[in-house]
């Protein structure tokens, strides 16, 4: 299994070890323990996971595709908050106009 590219959101002040979730497709079922025995590699702890093989993925060129939910404690996050590491804010609890 080569490099085959990468898009990467990273979230400051995160690390792998606050992983929660990972989601991981591979185009080959031959390819699954050589992808097992790199990424065990770097995430150690044991995080909800998924991992399928499916016939192709949205670029012929990509073999693996993973997706990684983080959890990071409040005060944790560094740097600008943008659209990925906003918390979300509570529903406005008010009436609605007219109640």
């Amino acid at each position: 299994m080569g490099h085959q590219g990468s898009i990467c959101r990273p979230v400051p002040g995160a690390s792998l070890s606050e992983i929660v979730s990972v989601r991981q497709w591979l185009t080959s079922a031959a390819d699954i323990r050589a992808y097992l025995e790199v990424r065990n590699k770097f995430i150690i702890h044991k995080p909800a996971a998924l991992l399928g093989v499916i016939p192709s993925l949205v670029r012929p060129d990509f073999l693996i595709e993973i997706e990684v939910v983080v959890a990071v404690p409040t005060g944790k996050v560094k740097g600008p908050v943008t659209s990925h590491t906003r918390k979300r804010r509570p529903r406005d609890s008010s009436p609605a106009p007219g109640k």
